[in-house]
């Protein structure tokens, strides 16, 4: 339905609304509403914008976002509260837990350490298990005297022998160069990646070329470039695949800016073998201050031209009382915990079908055709925790599922 679903729960301590943008600056009332949320669903003659969901954030005294809550939308006229995450930080202003739950019941928790000198040391992921917390990942950070990160060690503790390490390499102006990660199965080397950076004279990544040791060499896996206007915005991103022994395009993406350098244009371009062909575009417009006033998002298909859209409005406005709603067991995941492939089983037709990773980037979009059992390919993706999101007729299911 939407690029990016970026939850409250993450460690960037964004909001959870589905499309890629910034979380709206604190309203005049110490919070700040993405209200009048709307879906275009197209059918025939009756295309239409249709109430989808709402936004809630609220600020603490130093601006910082201290609650976000997600509310979807269920004709006739029911708002049902999905999931709120709450934040803390400690006196210098770094978030240090970020505590979520799903349909007023704790789901997940995730907690920031850092040391003397303010640097981020360590990241810990809880699940709940219906009675206490259990750590499902845990993040180890390192640094050099000069601040920047030098390795990144993760591991689940459940899984001893199981772990990752990132090394970070810089130029000697401080911009990464180059990333190196290591996946580790039962204490043998099973994975070797690593991306190289190109970058400009003021720091802003030109070229990502993706790796993968396999043989005794290193193998292509994809190319990102970027370009850049005099004020260091990015203008375009295009993605290339390796494929036989040549680089082919896969997507790419074109940026537009207003006067103060806010963004108002984004659109999405997917290569077919002879030009590019629009998927989608997202439209911001902004209040005379600079807060966002609305986004719209629309994705395209060749054929049948606009086939789903999204349309919020922001503005500051009064808090909003929970409501208090039962979670239900229509929606199935299994095995969870599991190893690539997973089975999504419901009561009620799935008209779509969305996963996120932690980053909040979207990584699975289907559309199942009213199948109430769905099949998750998460076997080419890192070891972790996703979210799943489906949308039936009348309600949105949000589950999470383990990758071991």
């Amino acid at each position: 339905m939407k690029a990016t679903l970026l939850f409250g729960m993450l460690v960037s301590a964004l909001g959870a609304y589905s499309q890629s943008y910034e979380i709206p600056g604190k309203g005049t009332n110490g919070i700040r509403l993405a209200d009048s949320s709307y879906t275009w669903v197209k059918g025939g003659v009756n295309d239409s914008w249709q109430l989808s969901h709402k936004m809630v954030w609220e600020y603490n005294n130093n601006n910082s976002v201290s609650k976000d809550v997600l509310w979807i939308y269920s004709p006739p006229a029911n708002w049902q509260n999905i999931y709120e995450t709450s934040y803390t930080y400690n006196n210098q202003g770094y978030q240090t837990s970020a505590l979520t739950k799903n349909y007023g019941v704790n789901s997940l928790l995730i907690e920031s350490e850092y040391d003397d000198a303010d640097n981020l040391i360590r990241i810990v992921l809880n699940d709940w298990n219906g009675t206490s917390w259990e750590q499902v990942t845990v993040q180890n950070l390192e640094y050099a005297d000069n601040k920047l990160i030098t390795h990144k060690y993760i591991y689940m503790p459940e899984a001893e022998g199981n772990y990752s390490i990132i090394t970070y390499s810089y130029d000697p102006e401080g911009y990464s160069v180059k990333l190196d990660l290591k996946y580790f199965e039962n204490f043998n080397l099973l994975r070797h990646q690593q991306s190289i950076y190109e970058n400009d004279v003021n720091g802003n990544r030109i070229s990502e070329l993706s790796q993968e040791w396999v043989e005794n060499n290193w193998q292509n896996i994809m190319l990102i470039g970027n370009t850049y206007d005099n004020h260091n915005n990015v203008l375009s991103t295009v993605t290339s695949t390796w494929f036989n022994a040549q680089w082919q395009y896969l997507s790419s993406q074109e940026f537009a800016y207003n006067s103060q350098d806010y963004r108002t244009k984004l659109d999405y371009y997917d290569w077919d073998g002879n030009e590019w062909i629009l998927r989608s575009n997202l439209i911001y417009t902004y209040e005379p201050d600079n807060f966002l006033s609305t986004s719209v998002y629309r994705q395209y298909d060749i054929v049948w031209g606009q086939i789903s859209a999204d349309s919020i409005r922001y503005y500051p406005g009064e808090p909003l009382a929970l409501e208090e709603i039962t979670g239900s067991n229509d929606l199935i995941i299994y095995p969870n915990p599991g190893r690539g492939v997973f089975t999504l089983n419901s009561s009620l037709p799935i008209d779509e079908m969305e996963v996120f990773n932690l980053a909040g980037e979207r990584i699975v979009n289907a559309a199942p055709k009213r199948n109430g059992k769905v099949n998750i390919d998460l076997s080419n993706q890192a070891k972790g925790v996703y979210i799943v999101r489906t949308r039936s007729s009348n309600r949105v299911g949000v589950e999470k599922i383990v990758l071991k």
